[in-house]
């Protein structure tokens, strides 16, 4: 497999993951997650890739951790969305 096709596998994977994420706790999702300020903008796409992009920072640092993308993946990407972006359930 070349570079390319490599990075367009990455690549593809990264976008399935957000849309994952989005679907729990987008707007419209099974538990939206907002800013307590304007309650009506709901975790964007963009943010979602943010705390990604934290959360594979924290277990590259972590012996035993590893990313599978899973429900436990997008609970670590809640989280952060959370602590570190921000974001509350509603009320």
């Amino acid at each position: 497999m070349t570079q390319k096709e490599l990075r367009a596998l990455a690549d593809k994977e990264v976008i399935e993951f957000v849309d994952y994420v989005f679907d729990f706790y987008g707007p419209t999702g099974l538990y939206p997650l907002y800013f307590p300020l304007t309650e009506n903008t709901g975790v964007t796409k963009l943010d979602i890739f943010k705390a990604m992009k934290i959360h594979l920072e924290e277990i590259q640092s972590e012996e035993d951790a590893m990313w599978l993308g899973d429900s436990t993946d997008r609970e670590q990407v809640r989280d952060i969305l959370l602590r570190d972006l921000g974001y509350v359930f509603p009320q």
